[in-house]
């Protein structure tokens, strides 16, 4: 079959990578698979002015230029996303709410139209991403909130798939060491988007450091924010074996989130024998058993995320029990079993195309 994808032309997000995975595997099962990029970027409208998001699109066009010179294996830059840019196949997939009109007024022979949600998207622009939600494209989404999301905004839900992002577990099951006690090592993602909550995890370390002086922070972006303290040891665009080391050499990942499509960080910290702190939002509104796999607070909760920290620093049952089970839940997620999801998903679409 031939299946497109539309992206951004920049950026490298877990929702990205996640599509690559797909176009890699999907690939590998046969099929002619192209990711289209456009270089004009497009208009997220986040902002209140016109010119102020017409210089953000030039900003990004010009970003998109640089990225046409190193294409990925199956991208494809174009200068814009229309009929004469895009070919005929037999599935386009929109992957965020900008690409989901897009796709939208493409002409049917580019394939049955569907839209691959991995987040509750309306960041930049509220009314749109809701709206977007409520076009007649078929859905995929990644977790059970999302759907009951898009429930809410009176789609039906009854025929949309749910199919959970997948993880190479083996990479990063790795032997290490456990419970470091009073001395541990904990490990965050950061981001500059407020969504993630960076600020929340880094005052949460500050109260077990005052109590603790001995634990470390770790942190690991693609690009170093002003959210990072000059304690913190930092890792910028970590290549994936420094990633796996990285994870392997911590005991506590701790996950401050907000808001999260999924969250592929949680499961690779999981695989690699991390205990995760974290926020009942992503991932572990799915797969997250408190106590369990997993220490669970609402975010925000500072206090209550120290306190979860604390427990798994105090009780080595709890901890090795929160690893164990963490990785076994990891284990779960398996690529292969996800790529089959998805391939017979779009099989079923192609069979029962929107006109």
């Amino acid at each position: 079959m031939k299946i497109s994808f539309i992206l951004p032309s920049i950026g490298d997000s877990g929702g990205i990578k996640v599509v690559n995975k797909y176009a890699e595997l999907l690939a590998n099962r046969g099929h002619d698979i192209v990711i289209y990029k456009s270089i004009i970027a497009f208009n997220m409208h986040r902002y209140k002015y016109k010119i102020q998001n017409i210089i953000h699109q030039i900003y990004c066009s010009i970003k998109g230029l640089r990225a046409a010179c190193i294409p990925g294996k199956f991208d494809k830059f174009v200068l814009k996303i229309n009929d004469s840019t895009i070919r005929d196949g037999e599935c386009i997939i929109a992957t965020s709410w900008p690409t989901s009109y897009l796709v939208n007024n493409l002409a049917d022979s580019k394939g049955a139209k569907c839209y691959f949600v991995q987040g509750y998207e309306i960041w930049d622009n509220q009314l749109l991403g809701e709206e977007s939600y409520k076009l007649l494209l078929h859905k995929i989404v990644i977790a059970n909130w999302i759907k009951e999301k898009i429930t809410i905004l009176g789609e039906d839900t009854k025929t949309i798939p749910v199919i959970y992002n997948g993880i190479e577990y083996k990479l990063f099951n790795q032997k290490r060491s456990y419970h470091k006690k009073e001395e541990m090592h904990f490990l965050m993602l950061d981001h500059s988007l407020s969504e993630k909550g960076v600020k929340y995890g880094i005052l949460a370390f500050e109260k077990l450091q005052q109590k603790y002086p001995k634990v470390k922070l770790a942190m690991f972006g693609m690009k170093r924010s002003n959210n990072v303290p000059a304690y913190a040891e930092y890792h910028e665009n970590p290549s994936q074996d420094e990633l796996v080391k990285l994870y392997n050499s911590s005991d506590v990942f701790l996950f401050p989130s907000l808001e999260e499509g999924w969250g592929l960080t949680v499961i690779e910290a999981m695989a690699s024998g991390c205990a995760v702190v974290g926020t009942n939002t992503g991932c572990l509104l799915e797969i997250g058993e408190n106590k369990e796999n997993c220490m669970k607070s609402k975010p925000t909760d500072v206090d209550t995320m120290v306190e979860n920290a604390e427990m798994i620093m105090k009780d080595k049952v709890l901890f090795e029990t929160i690893v164990r089970n963490g990785k076994n839940s990891a284990k779960k997620l398996d690529w292969d079993k996800a790529v089959v999801q998805f391939e017979r998903e779009i099989h079923r679409v192609c069979n029962t195309n929107i006109k």
